[in-house]
């Protein structure tokens, strides 16, 4: 099992995230493997982003968690500020 979290930096522009997040629901619904549980975490306030992070758990090993993150990880415009991937035995 793998457990991962992600921290982005969020974007200026709240059309980019929006189009981000539509691709997370078509990569949700036609790319993900079932092994993999993810969660995209947005805040924000007064009209800014002020929170945008990706956590969760993959139920196979680290190697094959970044094969299944990979399409996600390449459409995702946003820099990250903060990464954990554990393997857990």
């Amino acid at each position: 099992m793998t457990r991962f979290s992600f921290d982005f930096t969020p974007p200026s522009d709240p059309t980019q995230l929006a189009a981000f997040l539509a691709k997370f629901q078509d990569f949700a619904a036609t790319q993900a493997p079932p092994e993999l549980g993810i969660r995209i975490v947005v805040g924000g306030f007064a009209g800014t982003i002020a929170l945008y992070q990706a956590h969760g758990v993959f139920y196979g090993p680290r190697d094959a968690f970044e094969h299944a993150y990979a399409p996600l990880a390449a459409v995702d415009p946003t820099p990250l500020s903060s990464s954990t991937v554990v393997e857990l035995s």
